[in-house]
């Protein structure tokens, strides 16, 4: 198999042929979101496509924002993508698919709690997310028939637990709660609220 090499491309969104087993969804407040940021920012990230092949590609990563672009936007809409130079095998698109969602890091939750909850909920960290969390987590752990351990480093399980929530007057209070606690011998998870 040749080595992938991707090139940066202009498509139409009537070009686009989705991909049926495409593991990703969005709920209509998420897909708004994605029209929202798209008007008042343009389109931050590139699509994934494959080759053309009789005017049409395959999508490989941009479901969402293509499912929500087509909403709102006709089929002649140009968008930047980057496409390969052969097309993906089955193995390498479920790759995609789940790589390009799972290897992109984890939130600072110490450096977001300095920045203003209400941006924060505007921006998508609302209940209807942390739901979501709530339900992957517990989805991925039937899916590989994990038992009930804590995800690595977290120290926290899922589950009926009990805790508190201290409400800190600024990021140096809570981090000066937070070093105490910890030093404490206590399970510390930091939240904005």
């Amino acid at each position: 198999m040749s080595d992938l090499e991707w090139s940066p491309v202009r498509i139409s969104l009537g070009q686009i042929r989705p991909w049926a087993n495409n593991p990703r969804m969005s709920t209509k407040s998420q897909a708004q979101r994605l029209i929202k940021s798209e008007r008042e920012l343009g389109q931050i990230q590139t699509l994934a496509v494959g080759p053309t092949v009789d005017g049409m590609v395959d999508l490989y990563d941009g479901h969402q924002r293509v499912s929500a672009w087509m909403t709102v936007k006709d089929a002649s809409y140009e968008v930047t993508a980057l496409q390969s130079n052969r097309p993906l095998t089955d193995g390498e698109r479920k790759k995609v698919a789940v790589l390009l969602h799972t290897a992109t890091g984890s939130w600072d939750w110490n450096n977001l709690s300095a920045w203003s909850a209400a941006d924060l909920r505007e921006w998508g960290m609302d209940k209807d997310t942390l739901s979501g969390w709530g339900q992957d987590y517990s989805n991925l752990n039937e899916l590989l028939g994990a038992d009930s351990e804590p995800a690595q480093g977290t120290g926290i399980e899922a589950g009926n637990q009990f805790g508190v929530i201290v409400i800190c007057d600024d990021a140096p209070h809570q981090e000066s709660v937070y070093n105490a606690l910890v030093e404490s011998g206590y399970k510390v998870k930091v939240v904005v609220v």
